[in-house]
């Protein structure tokens, strides 16, 4: 029996109020370039509400409030703190590219065996879990560094998911560790999105990242998928919630299980999850010995 997994400690799925709500349409660019800026965030910094850009790089941002502060953010580029009333003067928004990326790490073993080997949850045969996109649409699993240790190149992240009646692209992060547990800053400061959904019933998306040649750290790291919802349709019912999929399967705890964590879009924080499920999501690394 399918059972839908909601997390509902953490969060509770977003009520929005349509009345009284205005539209704002605008765009987001490369400053340098004008190149449109595809899957940018923009949210309230004190409410909760936002928006994604599409593939061309437009938004649409339902308001109520003019003095409303927005926040603009797109991997590898400085993020903008405006306001409704800035927007609605102009509606391109230019985003300056961060100079601070972070420096690749290149394994260049010398006289060293190379074994892979696969971290995290990904079962081949999952227990009939699911995980629904709604108003939580941020989840992040820990990946611990693996006790035999050496030096440890991250290859490739894969998760199983079953597609829903809208699929959402999703973006793969691969994140710090903090020195408290939760989840920190993008290791990799690049957008990579997954959208290339097969129709079968428990697939495996495989996502390369072995062309970013970067070490895993000794204290792990958290692998979080975002739903990027570009259907603008309020969520204002459990009934509705789950349709901007597509679904990620998860399998019951154990006491070996990992850390899960949530979050939003439109928050700031990661809160720990109390569920009972592990959501199937995997690391290929490779490992380099002397």
């Amino acid at each position: 029996m399918k059972i839908k997994v909601l997390i509902l400690t953490a969060f509770t799925v977003l009520s929005l109020c349509v009345d009284g709500q205005s539209n704002l349409q605008g765009y987001i660019l490369d400053k340098e370039t004008s190149v449109p800026l595809s899957y940018a965030t923009i949210c309230a910094l004190n409410q909760k509400y936002g928006a994604y850009s599409d593939t061309t790089g437009m938004f649409i941002l339902s308001f109520s409030d003019e003095r409303d502060s927005i926040r603009i953010s797109y991997l590898g580029y400085k993020s903008l703190i405006t306001t409704i009333e800035c927007l609605q003067r102009n509606e391109r928004v230019l985003l300056e590219p961060d100079s601070l990326q972070l420096m690749e790490v290149v394994v260049r073993p010398q006289k060293v065996k190379l074994k892979e080997m696969q971290l995290g949850f990904l079962k081949d045969k999952p227990e009939m879990l699911e995980v629904p996109s709604y108003s939580i649409n941020m989840y992040a699993t820990f990946i611990p560094f693996p006790k035999n240790g050496g030096t440890i190149k991250m290859k490739s992240i894969r998760f199983r998911y079953r597609l829903s009646k809208i699929n959402s692209p999703i973006r793969v992060h691969v994140l710090k560790v903090k020195n408290n547990g939760e989840p920190g800053d993008d290791i990799i400061t690049e957008n990579i999105i997954f959208n290339n959904f097969k129709k079968g019933q428990n697939e495996i998306a495989e996502i390369d990242i072995s062309k970013y040649n970067v070490s895993m750290p000794v204290n792990g790291v958290f692998i979080a998928l975002e739903w990027i919802d570009l259907d603008r349709t309020p969520v204002i019912s459990m009934n509705q919630a789950g349709k901007n999929g597509p679904y990620i399967w998860a399998v019951k705890k154990t006491r070996q299980s990992n850390p899960n964590w949530v979050s939003s879009y439109y928050e700031t924080k990661w809160l720990e999850s109390s569920s009972q499920t592990t959501f199937l999501i995997g690391l290929t690394v490779a490992i380099y010995k002397k």
